[in-house]
């Protein structure tokens, strides 16, 4: 995290660009916190409540 307070960012890796936001998801205690996680893992099928 930015010491500032920033919780958007951007990667530019040869020239492609990758919009970064921290603290988009709910909490992992939250089923769709967890859910969200698990989606970005790869594991799909799965749908938050």
């Amino acid at each position: 995290m930015d010491p500032q307070g920033s919780k958007e960012g951007k990667l530019v890796v040869n020239g492609f660009v990758v919009s970064l936001k921290a603290g988009h998801w709910d909490p992992v205690e939250e089923i769709s916190g967890q859910v969200a996680r698990l989606n970005n893992l790869g594991y799909r099928g799965a749908s938050g409540g």
